[in-house]
């Protein structure tokens, strides 16, 4: 299942997985992903945390950023389906606040524009709260 522009985070983790495998030349366990990802965050994770972004919970920004190097993916790919898997990391645009207009600056956005095309997407679509009231009338 995909949303306009990628599919969602588990996919990404997914693929992203895959390609660890590829690259180490062995299927990576739960175990192993989880210990290695544990020693990059200096936070103990379990295997039961990896099978959680298998069924659709999604990381914090930090593990993001963890599974992404140690996967050898562009971390902006991963988090929200931007750009490929192989960008060059160098490339991903950073906040940095605006020049003073006595240097030039002025006129510069302080976020940077996204790439065309792309748009930010989370992993599930939000359904709408219900608004059934309690005992069933409605």
């Amino acid at each position: 299942m995909t949303q306009e522009g990628g599919p969602y985070f588990t996919e990404r983790f997914m693929e992203a997985w895959h390609r660890l495998d590829l690259r180490t030349g062995r299927r990576v366990k739960q175990l192993h992903l989880a210990t290695m990802l544990s020693e990059r965050l200096g936070t103990p994770l379990s295997p039961n945390t990896v099978k959680g972004w298998e069924s659709g919970a999604i990381p914090d920004v930090e593990t993001i950023a963890a599974i992404a190097d140690l996967c050898d993916v562009h971390p902006a790919w991963l988090a929200f389906g931007l750009g490929n898997p192989t960008d060059p990391v160098d490339g991903v645009a950073t906040v940095r606040p605006p020049k003073p207009k006595s240097e030039g600056g002025g006129d510069e956005p302080i976020f940077p524009a996204a790439p065309r095309g792309r748009r930010l997407q989370s992993s599930k679509p939000v359904a709408a709260p219900s608004r059934r009231r309690k005992g069933g009338e409605g």
